[in-house]
This record gives structure tokens, C-alpha cells and sequence, in this order.
């Protein structure tokens, strides 16, 4: 089983969702959004190979990964495989411009 780790992006990214789901939802929303997202993590340490593959123009990219997180089908977990963990890179909403998000990041993943 792999080891999981959280980029500073995703970080801030999982943060950022559960404090606007609970201004806007209810503290629960925003528990059970982490709750989701740690439950996803858990699973790719033991299946990292689950999520399919993103197709980025930038070739600094092309081995990034995404899965829908479980109970918020518009948001989109994005991580790496490595030999010895996963490094959860993003986790954003599936309306926003993706793309132009990595491309505009791809020299600090």
C-alpha cells in the first residue's frame, strides 16, 4: 500500500470547499466533503491505477490521474503515482477551466 501525501494546492483546495460548503451548505456538508476525500485517498493506497487518465497538452503532465470524489460528482481529485506514494495534486470543481489551471501551475506540481 502506497503512501498518500496532499500538495499544497490540494490542500488549500480541499479547505477552501469545505469552508464555502459550510457557509453555504451546513458543517456537515463540509465534514462529510474532507470525510469523502480522505475516504478517496485511502482507496488509491491500495488501487492507485483506479482513476483515469488526464490528456494535458503539457508534457509535464501526462502522468496525472483523476477520480470523481464519492457523493460530490462535480468535484475531480487529481494525483501522480509514484513508485513509493501518491501525491494528491488538485481536488476542483468540474465546471472550472482545468486546463488553463495545470497548464498555468504544471512547473510547480
Amino acid at each position: 500500500m502506497r503512501k498518500v501525501s496532499f500538495r499544497p494546492h490540494a490542500r488549500n483546495d480541499i479547505r477552501d470547499t469545505a469552508a464555502c460548503s459550510f457557509v453555504e451548505a451546513s458543517e456537515a456538508v463540509a465534514l462529510r466533503f474532507e470525510e469523502a476525500v480522505q475516504n478517496l485517498a485511502h482507496t488509491l493506497a491500495g488501487m492507485p491505477g483506479i482513476g483515469a487518465p488526464c490528456s494535458f497538452r503539457n508534457p509535464e503532465l501526462h502522468d496525472l490521474r483523476r477520480l470523481t470524489v464519492t457523493g460530490f460528482e462535480n468535484w475531480l481529485l487529481f494525483y501522480r503515482v509514484t513508485e513509493d506514494r501518491i501525491d494528491v495534486i488538485r481536488v476542483l470543481h468540474g465546471a472550472r477551466d482545468i486546463s488553463a489551471l495545470f497548464e498555468e501551475d504544471a512547473r510547480r506540481l
